[in-house]
């Protein structure tokens, strides 16, 4: 399973960038931020996963405990910040946070179907 979703996020990561530069050839540039935001989502799960299997000395079992335990902690924040965000109106931060926590639903999605 390591391997197959290391792949699965690398190749997300690369479409979202190469959307980003197709958005930012076509002058769009909001749109292009909140692929560079998706990427980055991507990456840091990536990170997350390869540190869970590292501490889990790469039992698959423990490593799938500690890397759904950090999936679950990550977006904590991000939760908060959107519930601020629809607060205050703040229609940037709203599309930002909700990007974040789309591309965490799809990730989780991906991972459990594994």
């Amino acid at each position: 399973m390591k391997q197959e979703f290391l792949t699965y996020l690398q190749n997300k990561k690369s479409e979202c960038v190469e959307r980003e530069q197709q958005l930012i050839a076509d002058e769009r540039k909001d749109e292009a931020n909140l692929c560079k935001v998706e990427a980055n989502i991507y990456d840091i799960f990536s990170t997350l996963y390869q540190a869970s299997c590292k501490q889990a000395a790469e039992n698959e079992e423990e490593a799938d405990k500690l890397f759904m335990e950090k999936a679950g902690n990550v977006p904590k924040n991000w939760h908060i910040s959107l519930e601020k965000a629809k607060e205050h109106n703040d229609v940037p931060k709203i599309l930002i946070e909700e990007t974040k926590l789309k591309a965490v639903e799809n990730i989780i999605r991906y991972y459990k179907s594994l």
